[in-house]
């Protein structure tokens, strides 16, 4: 006998083809997938090969085109052994690689042993050496064991091919060609509900049923469906039963479900040779609806993920490409803001120098003012006082000289407008520029002032005067006037007849607070300078002390008085004013 290779990635197919071909003394080889088979040609140089096409690693085709590539191998004949719904395209693919020959899975053991012979070049015979052995498939005795060896070997190929398989239409065609050779019918119908009402898919392309029987199986169909149960209907057991139509004898109906899902039913119609349906074709249907069924709403699912998919994507897009425009318009606004703040800092800084400009002229002004005081006070104090002190002498001594008493009278009037005139201009003097401030110091100044305040205005003011150094010229200058003006400001709007005023030093800091228990302010009103006059004397003195370097607090609240706290750096850093100007200029 000879050597045969059978090439098949289901243990199942390959046991049948061993058991049938060991039958009539074979010898047989196996091998699970191109790969191997290679190994065992090469090794084993079997006179025949049988393979499937499709398997994993290296499927049918690519082995034999491998095997004709290599001398010596090139010879061998090479059967493709594939399932019955597959033939079609088995053949084509034989005939682009040269094989001639191709067996239906599954096929009848006659057909299958008929075609290895012609492979062979031998005329079919059983030894009568081997008669001893079991019954070969397609003997009575044989025939049931080998049809459902054959037809679980269909079963699994379905299985693997319906999960690769991704369109859903090709899906349902090759399902029902497959359970019309697995089941041994005449044909096989699968209808889907839809969306849009029904589809129906058969092995063949035309179900080649009239549209009353059409009717009628699909009745017993959404039946099966709706209960999820099998309707098995053959009339020569039962020829009462009218749930068929007359031209189809026998039918095997079922649902078309997963556990979880009902897509439609499947109906299997006219078993061959004219038998029934039985109870195992009845268990096998539910089991092939189950596992087309799975396969089917795999596809449906991955149909549905990729149309979420699809749906999600155009939404990302759309997402995206607002975003890009809201991107486009923020950066937009980003470079007009950006080139706003841009234009606002130089505004800024433009304001702060013209700031720094006025404070440095108000400081100018305010210096030059001191200065002016002072000088018109020297000449009043030494010039125009003197010379009406020296008129009025004079005038004395005319008088006393005079006989005549209308004269005397005259010069007597005229002496006392000279008296008052000299009593104007010292209080002037005094007021412009306090020479007691200039030869006494800050602290002699001070007193003075806290007892013109009490002589000409009627306000008792409390002096706390603490040891310090004396500041310089300018700067004892600048914080006089600040007390003096701050005082005028409790006569102005304090409404009360006393105010304490204190000077101390700590740290070459000198500290002055004057204080009140008057009607107190909103500090808030401070923000509004300008708005009816309010503010500006406040605001002169800020200003005027942060020339040298101090600062300006107040405290305040209606009803509770004030607080105004002056503080000075008294040191050589802070001690020239027209030092500090130049530099701010």
């Amino acid at each position: 006998m000879f050597t045969i290779l059978v090439v098949d990635d289901h243990a199942v197919s390959r046991e049948v083809m061993r058991t049938l071909l060991g039958y009539l003394g074979h010898h047989v080889l196996e091998a699970c997938d191109g790969a191997q088979a290679l190994q065992v040609v090469r090794s084993g140089r079997p006179d025949l090969v049988i393979t499937d096409i499709f398997m994993p690693t290296m499927d049918g085709v690519e082995f034999v085109q491998r095997l004709q590539a290599e001398p010596g191998l090139d010879q061998i004949p090479v059967i493709f052994y594939s399932a019955t719904y597959r033939v079609p395209e088995a053949q084509r693919l034989g005939k682009l690689c040269g094989v001639r020959y191709v067996i239906p899975k599954p096929s009848d053991p006659a057909l299958i042993l008929q075609t290895v012979n012609q492979a062979l070049g031998v005329t079919a015979a059983l030894p009568a050496a081997r008669r001893d052995r079991p019954a070969p498939a397609g003997s009575k005795e044989a025939d049931p064991l080998q049809s459902a060896a054959l037809q679980l070997a269909t079963f699994v190929d379905l299985g693997v091919h319906v999960a690769a398989q991704s369109d859903s239409a090709r899906l349902l065609k090759t399902f029902c060609r497959a359970a019309d050779n697995i089941l041994n019918c005449r044909r096989t119908l699968v209808t889907i509900h839809t969306a849009g009402g029904q589809k129906t898919y058969c092995s063949d392309d035309q179900t080649g049923l009239s549209q009353a029987e059409l009717q009628a199986i699909t009745a017993i169909g959404e039946r099966a469906a709706a209960q999820g149960r099998t309707f098995r209907i053959n009339r020569a057991e039962n020829p009462e039963h009218g749930a068929a139509p007359e031209g189809l004898p026998t039918l095997l109906v079922a649902p078309f479900a997963t556990p979880s899902r009902t897509f439609g039913w499947l109906c299997l119609c006219e078993k061959l040779e004219g038998r029934p349906f039985s109870e195992s074709d009845e268990q096998l249907s539910l089991a092939l609806s189950t596992q087309g069924a799975l396969a089917y709403g795999n596809i449906i699912l991955i149909e549905e993920l990729r149309e979420g998919k699809q749906k999600l994507e155009e939404r990302v897009k759309e997402r995206t490409n607002e975003l890009n425009q809201t991107v486009d318009v923020l950066q937009a606004e980003i470079k007009l803001r950006l080139k706003a703040e841009a234009e606002l800092r130089a505004a800024n800084a433009q304001l702060a120098t013209r700031a720094d400009q006025l404070r440095s002229l108000t400081g100018e002004l305010t210096m030059a003012e001191q200065r002016e005081r002072k000088r018109v006070s020297m000449i009043l104090h030494d010039g125009l006082q003197q010379h009406l002190a020296i008129a009025k002498l004079q005038l004395g001594g005319v008088a006393a000289q005079l006989c005549s008493k209308v004269l005397r009278n005259t010069l007597e009037e005229i002496e006392k407008l000279l008296a008052e005139s000299i009593q104007i201009s010292r209080s002037l003097t005094v007021e412009l520029s306090p020479p007691l401030l200039h030869e006494g110091g800050l602290a002699a100044g001070l007193a003075w002032l806290t007892r013109w305040m009490r002589d000409k205005h009627g306000l008792q003011v409390e002096l706390s005067i603490e040891k310090f150094s004396e500041p310089p010229e300018d700067m004892k200058t600048l914080v006089f006037q600040a007390v003096r003006e701050l005082l005028f400001n409790v006569l102005k709007h304090a409404k009360v007849s006393c105010a304490k005023v204190s000077l101390r030093e700590l740290n070459g800091i000198l500290k002055i607070v004057v204080s009140d228990e008057g009607t107190g302010f909103d500090t808030c009103q401070l923000e509004h300078v300008g708005e009816n006059g309010y503010g500006f004397g406040l605001f002169s003195i800020r200003e005027r002390i942060s020339l040298i370097g101090g600062s300006f607090k107040i405290d305040s609240t209606p009803g509770k008085g004030g607080i105004f706290t002056l503080t000075v750096p008294n040191n050589s850093q802070a001690s020239d004013i027209s030092t500090a100007l130049s530099a701010n200029s």
